[in-house]
């Protein structure tokens, strides 16, 4: 009897542990599609919409996603906080002189590189080096233009850097040549990267080199661990943060379609959205994820203004009766109402309403189909000559106002055709062959200092950076680099209003919508406000209940 009892049991152990492994062999490949659901304890897992790029290294990225990458492994110096003040963030303070030409900055005793490394001023030299050297080709010079021998430095008129000094490991200066009032904006944007990692490699090898793709060492709340090649990228806390040990071990951005995003917001496999561009509820969706009773949805300004981007050395653009053709021609209100739900603002100029010094007494361009013909007639408009469209995959909204604009272009009588790519390949023939494209939709993201922006789109100095509608006008120009070298608000504000005109008069860029930004959040993740800024710029303080 006990011989028969000792057989059953080890049967049944046997089926038991037989049917345990089967499970595991079917788990296995949901777990490997979304590395968090194997743990959800102490994790954190956000989503967006594409793939950051093969370069996450501050100031040497491709795309816009891999912001969302470095800004959780590197700090700035400086942030603006939710009222719109900067303060200081990786510097403990700062001190601007009498004449407001001199910066001294103090970094944070605590501030260590994740290899252990303390974080110090030939850090920051090293940063400013970077975006100063002649083989910098990148968007984020503008940060620093404004320090004295910066650009002779990037002419290669000099290898030294007379606006940066360091008075000792934690403490700097930085000059500026006249008054450059967006320096302090500046330095909220200059993520700062390690000296002495970095030394060796030479700025044009930046970012192709291994570890642009896999930058193990910064400064910030977490680690990077792995980037899965367009499936997810995982992060682990650092222990020994400057503003306080993370409180979620591990955290993951996941890069998922908005619709499979929902769907796994619902089942609690996705914690967040990124919101701010990133990812974004669709405006058709919202409703939806505000009854799943686990979410909490939350609704921002964006800070993102999207368009149809013209490419201004295309010839069949050259005319500015076509461009303006192309602005009466867009139906913006009927997007916003029918695709955006009317979550969005229609805008005068590509700069976000809202914003610091956006001019509202311009206005829109409003849906006169008949007025955009008139125009092409006048322009001799050859109805045979193609206009090649591209709006990138991954924002879904995004294709579908770029498929009512190809039609409002098609009733006009001009021969669009629209075609998908992915963002990082309509980059590459944007900077490599322009020829390829004549209009691009894409979304850029706004500075709360207008010099910023305007100096990346539409600065000659920024062709082929950020300008990648390789616009170029003299007197824009010469009104960007007048805007920096004022600090009175009044003169600014008429400054940014004379960009705005010609920006609005010239139409170099077609605004279709400055959209807001919703994002939903699992309600066991506690801490995440959604605002203007980015999502994840508190997420040491975010914790698990």
């Amino acid at each position: 009897m006990k011989k028969n009892l000792f057989l059953m049991s080890s049967r049944l152990e046997g089926l038991l542990m037989t049917s345990i492994l089967a499970l595991a062999m079917i788990m296995m490949p949901i777990m490997g599609s979304n590395p968090a659901m194997a743990e959800t304890k102490n994790i954190v897992t956000m989503g967006m919409w594409s793939s950051p790029g093969n370069s996450m290294l501050p100031h040497f990225y491709h795309l816009g996603y891999a912001r969302a990458v470095y800004r959780l492994v590197f700090d700035s110096l400086l942030e603006w906080d939710e009222n719109s003040n900067i303060v200081p963030k990786m510097a403990e303070s700062y001190e601007i002189s009498g004449d407001g030409k001199t910066y001294r900055l103090k970094i944070r005793k605590d501030a260590y590189w994740h290899d252990g490394q303390p974080v110090t001023s030939k850090d920051v030299e090293f940063t400013i080096q970077c975006l100063t050297d002649p083989g910098y080709s990148f968007m984020d010079f503008n940060l620093v233009a404004g320090i004295a021998g910066a650009k002779a430095r990037k002419k290669g008129e000099t290898q030294d850097l007379a606006g940066f000094k360091i008075i000792d490991d934690k403490t700097f200066e930085v000059s500026t040549e006249g008054v450059f009032a967006p320096m302090l904006d500046g330095f909220t944007e200059l993520h700062i990267i390690p000296h002495h990692v970095l030394k060796d490699i030479p700025v044009k090898e930046m970012a192709n080199s291994p570890f642009a793709a896999n930058p193990t060492v910064g400064c910030g709340p977490y680690k990077f661990v792995k980037y899965a090649t367009d499936q997810y990228i995982e992060f682990t806390r650092f222990d020994q943060y400057y503003l306080g040990r993370p409180k979620i071990e591990r955290a993951f951005i996941s890069i998922v379609s908005p619709d499979t995003a929902i769907a796994q917001l619902e089942r609690g496999e996705l914690d967040l959205v990124l919101g701010q561009g990133l990812g974004d509820i669709p405006n058709i969706e919202i409703d939806r994820v505000k009854r799943v009773p686990t979410l909490d949805v939350q609704t921002a300004s964006g800070p993102y203004t999207q368009g149809l981007m013209l490419v201004c050395t295309q010839d069949k653009l050259k005319d500015l009766r076509v461009r303006k053709a192309i602005a009466y021609a867009i139906n913006t209100a009927g997007i916003i109402k029918k695709i955006l739900l009317g979550n969005g603002s229609i805008m005068a100029t590509p700069r976000a309403v809202g914003y610091p010094f956006y001019d509202d007494k311009l206005k829109p361009y409003d849906y006169n189909p008949d007025k955009a013909r008139r125009l092409l007639t006048e322009a001799g408009w050859d109805k045979e000559t193609p206009l090649r469209l591209v709006v990138p995959t991954g924002n879904k909204e995004r294709i579908q106002w770029a498929t009512v604009t190809h039609q409002n272009l098609t009733e006009i009588g001009i021969k669009a055709e629209l075609q998908q790519m992915d963002i990082a390949t309509m980059i590459k023939t944007l900077r490599d062959t322009p020829e390829q494209i004549d209009a691009f939709f894409v979304g850029y993201i706004n500075y709360m200092d207008p010099f910023m922006y305007f100096h990346r789109r539409f600065h000659t100095d920024s062709i082929p950076g950020g300008n990648l509608l390789y616009y170029s006008n003299p007197e824009m120009d010469r009104l960007i680099d007048a805007s920096a070298a004022t600090v009175q608000k009044e003169e600014r504000a008429k400054i940014f209003d004379s960009i705005q005109e010609i920006l609005h008069d010239e139409v170099p860029v077609v605004p279709i919508v400055c959209p807001a930004s919703t994002i939903a959040v699992n309600k066991r993740i506690k801490g995440v406000r959604h605002s203007i800024l980015y999502v994840t710029r508190n997420i040491h303080e975010w914790e698990i209940q």
